[in-house]
């Protein structure tokens, strides 16, 4: 078979543009090796339920503000950088451009709550930066003396998981009646948990990418084993 192999005329690679890189390889191994998980809150039993108010309440009182850009708010040519529900659900930086003169468009400030909803899960985080919001982001702009954003995103966050995948009604979500200094030690915990599903999203989509780019590499030949391997790929099977 071997021999069959060596034999057979060599067939020119095609060139799709997507051979693997090697400084790509070479930075997403780094990032895999070096990649350490946030340290967990240390939670024990709790003292049962709280009583609540809806999102809903806390709106007609002024607590909070919920906010979305209409859909006459479309992807441009020109205008200022637009952050997509796909942007929020990808963690990545804004995709699209948009015209922020669009009556009714809503950018996004530091300490928002942003919702996207829809698939199989909803996405909740608090911005740390401004940005124009296409239509599909729900934000949840709060009253700091009263609501911490924190707090708030896993309030939200655990409706929709409770909800598994099903649409939810914002303005009905429960919110425990929690005094501000309680919400933000409450609230740091809630960012530390989340930071930690981040890094492993990001840990999980490093890992794919590089084994992806690495079979692709090895088997094309874009990608070869380093001579000072010291043999690690020779023992498989023996």
């Amino acid at each position: 078979m071997e021999d069959d192999v060596a034999a057979a005329p060599a067939e020119p690679v095609a060139d799709s543009g997507l051979a693997p890189d090697v400084a790509n390889y070479a930075a997403l191994r780094t990032a895999v090796a070096a990649f350490r998980s946030p340290v967990l809150p240390e939670l024990v039993a709790g003292g049962g339920p709280r009583a609540t108010v809806s999102i809903g309440e806390l709106a007609e009182a002024g607590a909070l503000t919920v906010l979305e850009s209409p859909p006459t708010l479309v992807a441009s040519a020109s205008g200022v950088s637009m952050l997509t529900a796909k942007d929020i659900r990808l963690g990545r930086e804004p995709s699209k451009t948009g015209d922020p003169g669009t009556p009714g468009a809503v950018f996004g400030q530091p300490g928002d709550v942003v919702v996207v909803s829809g698939g199989s899960h909803a996405v909740v985080s608090v911005r740390t930066d401004a940005a124009l919001l296409a239509p599909g982001v729900v934000v949840l702009r709060v009253k700091p003396s009263v609501i911490d954003a924190h707090f708030l995103s896993g309030v939200v966050r655990a409706a929709a998981d409770a909800a598994g995948g099903r649409p939810i009604d914002l303005f009905a979500v429960a919110f425990p009646r929690v005094p501000i200094v309680e919400q933000q030690k409450v609230g740091a915990a809630i960012a530390r948990l989340m930071e930690i599903e981040t890094a492993w999203r990001v840990q999980r989509l490093a890992v794919e990418r590089i084994v992806r780019d690495g079979l692709s590499g090895l088997t094309s030949g874009t990608l070869r084993i380093a001579d000072d391997a010291g043999g690690a790929g020779e023992s498989h099977g023996r």
